[in-house]
């Protein structure tokens, strides 16, 4: 006994939490049988050892469990009551450190566990004298823990002893604030419920008290900031004790070394100190000069160290200080000028959150600044500093800071006049300026940041433009009294607008939220009012800005004649954009506003002037015109532009248009490389799309070029001469047959003549499927031809601009902003060759020409986006569907890229490498993932491949991997399903270097007492159960599924009656079958002992109750029947005489019902073979195969579990089912009924099965002996 309870004991210190719970019940059944002065010895014990100084996060809550255990069952003594109480008090509140955070949440749910038990073991009378602590105590708990769970678990507790004691001062008041909802949102519980229970004089106290003591230092920062507001709430309920804590307790926290305590010192004390001035409470002159010392104390901490954590606490610190106390200190006592350093620290900050809260406390002090002093002092400053650094700063978040900034000034220096202007028309210019990101800075940001994929998710200065507009929202109405600003007015209004439109989601909703406040503010003087508030404002509070739908409201303001040029020119940026739905939303708003004028020549010219407008400003400013040429090509693609088809030339605006465009000819000799290739790809492509000409010399002339076009490198530098001849060469050879401006002009009017069907007039109730098939193979507006030509082009390109990018790396490799260039380029070649991916035909070509070589090599690139890129071409090229309709290319593309080592490179380069907490990485590995798919699909033998190479054991780790699950993770487990099934080198590798069942079986066990939330988790569920199975196959694995105590799993799941019921169930089918699960079998019926039991009552109510269809959606009732009888019948086979005569004994229980059971499933399953048997005799293999198929597999089954009861069991079992079969058949014969399924069984057996033909043959012989006795 005595090593028994050392045991026990030692396990409530044990690291597992189930593993002390099971020793605190241990305990508490032991003590019930011992003598009362052992029991007391039992209780020191767990004392002594579980509730040290030393002691941990799981002896406390191990011997908290114990003690509630004990009280629970009433064994615990009235005389060590106190040092229970003790105890308690502190393992209410008991938090152990670990690094920036800490453990103890089941201690204070253990704890509150003691306080419900007490209340049920104990009298009032004996609880009397700690009712007041325990009370106070639950109450705090209840209100101010971090975890949901602790705070109901307390409420709990406080309603059990309410109920059964009846001595908690006001109760029943606060069991109706505490219950179990309320305490559910931790806000709430803070700032609402605290000050309803602070009205209780016995509460209020220790409800400040405990927040003063143990949340104002919490790890959490959240709980701090939480706390702090609270205190500032509960000053009112007892100001005098508050004032006494600010003294004993805040103060000295202001100089901790430690800097959670440090901040938490500052905003308590900052809250505190303005909670105490909203309740009429002023203290002591000397406590605010002190505190007033504290931004001077504070600052250099914050300014030196910027990128530390104290820095980033001790600057959201003194935004909650100076918010707070900026009007409660006497201004004379203020100084101002550091606490002014410290605002602009947090402003200029680079976390958004901490400059968020620098304008609120701007707010706040920029109030101490409206007397005329301070207003002048204050805008000089912003004149000196804060305006030059919005235009001029080198860190875009100083930017934004700013910009946020100015939107707090107060109103009486903002309206501060000047010789020349008044200060806000500065304020606004300035703002306007930085809305329009037309400086040379923002391009310097723009070419430094720029991604190599044209898909940017971030777009340069998008914050600093939001803030820039928010800040106007409040400036404009209040400057609209001058004058002289209406004109600035009218123009941050065109700017705000132009915003409203562009391509950024965010942007676009910001900008229509500031016009919608701006037209709400009564603001005068905006230009055609009307139109902007049937766009803004009516029904605008239910229009989502961020969805591409927007266009189509926005749309109007192209019918505006004020505002038409900045609406279109935020249209072009999004209808020319690379963001698909962006994209189209714009595109298609745009053109149905031009096709309702198509008609009229005058206001296509109109529209046309503004759009050349568009064009000439912003020439050179790659950010407009690469959009604007491209809702240009949608335009003319539309045949918007029929009016001028006949004359183009009779539009002016349609003829600066083309003559723009054709300035690209002279750009062949510019010294900027990327302007020289765009030119010769512009005028390549131009040549090719003309139509051939029958006389000879012209076409041959026209290869010439194609060939001088195309073979020169316009990408050196250097050599400006060289490409001065090489203009004039190309315009020698054109200028005998045609110019090169008519070669545009004529290109153009190619594409206004181009047809498009428009499927939008099909009706669906006159038209059927087929037309609208034939309408879309008919609609070649957007077809791209690809021949052999093409292939080479684009195959070379992609060569030469990878070598570009390489050698560019190679030579700038610190200077990212040198070979950015070379990136773009290099992602424009990769998305140009998705265009293959339609031609399976061509794929001889492509590997011909040695891509698959330079793809692959690609994959190891170190740009993260272009490896994206290529798996993404990959993904396309490699589609099931695409490869079959070319089988002979597909082929060999398929064989050459594995060859090549594809497989290894996705893994070792690309894979291992991508980092899935970005989501656009995680994308690429699930293109990669389906990479490996499509080649297994189209070459399953590649499987092998892909196991040495490297993927199996990545996928592995992937599908095991603890946390959350996501489309990686399904993925993963459902390739490693596939490998597992598909080839016995898998399930040879899955136990080599590492334990690979150990990880599915940990990745089960999460689904032994917990259903999947989702279908998709219920796929990655069945995905591992089905690796598991086939791993199984290979015999060797079957000793690692026994050592991992994957029987003990499997049955437990058995038990819970959870989704993974049903699969577990196979899991042991396959684990016990064979020759093979003999030690298996063994295990479960001699080593298990107690668990045997459990074993067997968990299979055989399985055993004869199948679940019906609607009840079991995961398997049907004959494959689970089919599991049952299998396992069964390998347990009679591999057990033991002991083990074969405990699963006899179930056989005899309850009048033999499992025999009848058997022999009903027998009779049915005579039946249905006897349905399916169609064909004929002399088809022996293919009758015994659709015969398995109908169920002869389970059928066999119940003939063995049948044949070995009647002949092993007790003569009861015998003599019922002889009983049953006569009742049934009118023949009781056993011979007659299970000899012939056990031959039929015996003769299909393979070779290697010579065991298990010596077990059935005695089965037959001891069967017809039965009958013939």
């Amino acid at each position: 006994m005595e090593v028994v309870l050392n045991t026990i004991l030692e396990s409530l210190r044990d690291r597992h939490t189930d593993i002390r719970w099971a020793g605190a019940k241990g305990i508490g059944r032991i003590l019930s049988r011992l003598p009362k002065h052992l029991a007391s010895d039992v209780l020191c014990n767990i004392i002594k050892f579980n509730f040290n100084l030393r002691s941990g996060n799981a002896a406390w809550h191990g011997g908290c469990l114990a003690v509630a255990e004990l009280a629970r069952r009433g064994f615990l003594p009235l005389e060590r009551l106190p040092d229970i109480v003790k105890i308690l008090l502190i393992a209410l509140v008991f938090e152990e450190p670990q690094g920036h955070h800490a453990l103890g949440a089941s201690v204070r749910d253990a704890a509150c566990y003691i306080c419900w038990s007490l209340a049920r073991t104990f009298r009032p009378v004996d609880l009397e004298k700690y009712i007041e602590q325990i009370a106070t105590s639950l109450v705090c708990v209840a209100l101010f823990d971090r975890e949901v769970n602790v705070r109901r678990a307390a409420s709990a507790a406080f309603q059990e002893i309410v109920g059964r004691q009846g001595t908690f001062p006001n109760g029943i008041e606060i069991l109706t604030k505490i219950d179990y909802f309320a305490v559910g949102q931790r806000c709430r519980t803070y700032l609402e419920i605290s000050c309803q229970i602070a009205r209780y004089s016995m509460y209020t106290q220790g409800i400040i008290e405990h927040l003063i003591s143990f949340k104002i230092i919490h790890w959490d920062e959240e709980i701090r900031l939480l706390s702090a507001e609270a205190l500032h709430r509960l000053c009112a309920s007892d100001p005098s004790f508050v004032c006494a804590q600010v003294l004993k307790k805040l103060m000295p926290l202001i100089s901790s070394e430690s800097l959670i305590m440090r901040q938490g010192g500052v905003v308590a004390l900052a809250s505190t100190l303005s909670g105490l001035k909203r309740c009429g409470t002023l203290l002591d002159e000397e406590l605010y000069e002190n505190v007033t010392q504290i931004p001077s104390m504070v600052y250099p901490l914050c300014k030196k160290r910027t990128h530390s954590l104290g820095s980033k606490l001790m600057r959201r610190a003194m935004n909650v200080f100076i918010k707070s106390l900026s009007s409660v200190i006497p201004k004379g006592l203020i100084k101002t000028e550091d606490w002014l350093s410290c605002l602009e620290l947090n402003f200029c900050d680079e976390n958004e959150d901490i400059r968020k809260g620098a304008c609120e406390a701007g707010k706040s002090f920029f109030k101490l600044y409206i007397d005329s002093s301070g207003a002048e002092f204050l805008m000089l400053r912003i004149r000196q500093v804060y305006l030059p650094q919005i235009i001029a700063a080198k860190v875009e978040s100083d930017r934004e800071g700013i910009a946020a900034l100015l939107g707090v000034i107060p109103s009486e220096v903002l309206l501060l006049s000047t010789l020349s202007d008044s200060f806000a028309a500065e304020i606004i210019r300035t703002l306007t300026f930085t809305i329009s990101g037309s400086s040379a800075l923002d391009a310097t940001w723009a070419y430094g940041r720029r991604s190599c994929v044209e898909a940017i998710t971030r777009d340069i200065g998008r914050v600093l433009r939001e803030e820039a507009m928010r800040a106007l929202a409040i400036i404009l109405p209040l400057a609209q009294s001058y004058s002289k600003i209406v004109d600035r007015i009218s123009e941050a209004v065109c700017k705000i607008i132009q915003q409203s439109i562009e391509k950024i989601d965010a942007t676009r909703e910001c900008a229509a939220l500031v016009m919608k406040r701006i037209l709400q503010s009564g603001l005068k003087g905006i230009q055609e009012e009307e139109i902007l508030r049937k766009i803004y404002l009516i029904n605008g509070s239910n229009m989502d800005w961020r969805s591409p739908s927007c266009f189509k409201r926005l749309a109007l303001l192209l019918k505006s004649s004020y505002y038409r040029y900045f609406a279109l020119s935020g249209f072009i940026i999004s209808a020319g954009g690379v963001t698909e739905s962006t994209m189209r939303g714009a595109s298609d708003a745009l053109l149905s506003v031009i096709s309702d004028i198509r008609g009229s020549r005058q206001e296509l010219e109109i529209f046309l002037q503004c759009f050349t407008s568009i064009l000439i400003n912003n020439a050179g400013l790659l950010r407009v015109t690469q959009p604007l040429l491209r809702t240009l090509e949608q335009i003319l693609s539309a045949q918007l532009l029929q009016c001028f088809e006949a004359d183009p030339d009779s539009s002016p605006s349609l003829r600066k248009i083309v003559d723009r465009v054709a300035i690209v000819v002279r750009n062949l000799r510019s010294r900027y490389p990327i302007m020289r290739r765009n030119a010769a790809e512009q005028l390549y492509e131009c040549l090719v799309s003309e139509c051939d000409s029958s006389n000879e010399a012209e076409r041959n002339k026209r290869v010439e070029l194609l060939n001088l076009l195309s073979e020169t490198k316009w990408n050196i530098t250097g050599n400006e001469q060289y490409f001065v001849k090489i203009s004039h060469s190309v315009a020698e050879i054109r200028m005998s047959s045609i110019d090169v401006t008519e070669i545009l002009r004529a290109s153009a009017e190619v594409k206004l003549k181009r047809p498009r069907i428009d499927i939008s007039n099909l009706s669906t109730a006159t038209t059927t499927p087929e037309d609208i098939l034939a309408a879309l193979e008919r609609d070649e507006s957007q077809a791209v031809v690809v021949d052999e030509a093409t292939v080479k082009r684009i195959v070379m390109q992609l060569e030469k601009r990878c070598l570009k990018n390489r050698e560019m790396r190679i030579k700038y490799g610190d200077e990212p902003a040198k070979f950015m260039e070379s990136e773009i380029e290099l992602n424009e070649a990769i998305q140009e060759m998705h265009a293959l991916a339609t031609q399976p035909d061509l794929y001889e070509l492509l590997v011909d020409h040695g891509a698959t070589t330079t793809l692959l090599q690609l994959l190891a690139h170190e740009n993260s986006d272009v490896v994206g890129a290529v798996i993404n071409l990959l993904q396309e090229l490699t589609d099931v569907d695409t490869l079959n309709e070319g089988e002979d290319g597909a082929a060999k593309l398929i064989d050459v890229l594995v060859a090549d080592q594809l497989i290894e490179t996705l893994v070792q380069q690309s894979i291992e490498r991508l980092d899935e907490t970005i989501k656009d990485e995680a994308d690429a590995i699930h293109n990669a993932l389906s990479v490996v798919e499509n080649v297994l699909d189209f070459r399953p033998s590649f499987s092998d491949i892909c196991v040495e190479q490297g993927l199996f054991a990545w996928l592995l780790r992937r599908a095991t991997q603890r946390g959350a699950l996501d489309a990686n993770k399904m993925f993963a487990s459902e390739l490693l399903s596939l490998l597992l099934q598909s080839t016995e080198l898998a399930r040879k590798r899955l136990t080599e270097k590492v334990d690979g069942f150990d990880l599915l079986l940990r990745a089960l066990a999460t689904y032994k007492r917990h259903d999947p939330g989702s279908a998709d988790e219920r796929e990655h569920m069945e995905n591992l159960f089905n690796a598991v199975c086939a791993a199984l196959m290979y015999a060797p694995n079957r000793q690692k599924f026994l050592d991992g105590e994957g029987l003990q799993l499997m049955n437990l799941m058995l038990r819970e009656r959870k989704q993974s019921r049903e699969s577990a169930l196979k899991v042991l089918d396959y684990a016990t079958n064979g020759v093979e699960g003999k030690s298996n079998c063994a295990k479960f019926i001699d080593i298990l002992g107690e668990l045997l039991f459990s074993g067997l009552r968990t299979i055989f109510p399985l055993f004869m109750r199948t679940p019906s269809k609607q009840k079991r959606k995961d398997s049907t009732p004959d494959e689970h029947e089919e599991h049952v009888c299998s396992v069964l019948s390998s347990l009679l086979r591999s057990c033991g005489e002991e083990g074969r005569s405990r699963i006899f004994s179930k056989f005899s229980e309850h009048e033999y019902e499992k025999v009848d059971q058997r022999v009903d499933r027998f009779d049915a399953r005579q039946a249905n073979l006897t349905q399916n048997n169609k064909l004929s005799d002399d088809e022996i293999e293919q009758l015994y195969l659709d015969k398995l198929d109908a169920g002869l597999y389970t059928l066999q089954r119940i003939i063995l579990i049948l044949a070995d009861i009647c002949s092993s069991a007790m003569l009861g079992c015998r003599n019922r089912a002889v009983k049953l079969f006569q009742m049934r058949t009118g023949n009781g014969k056993l011979s007659k009924h299970l000899v012939p399924v056990l031959e039929e069984y015996e003769i299909n057996l393979g070779a290697e099965a010579d065991e298990e033909r010596r077990r059935t043959r005695q089965l037959i012989a001891r069967v017809n002996g039965i009958d013939k006795n």
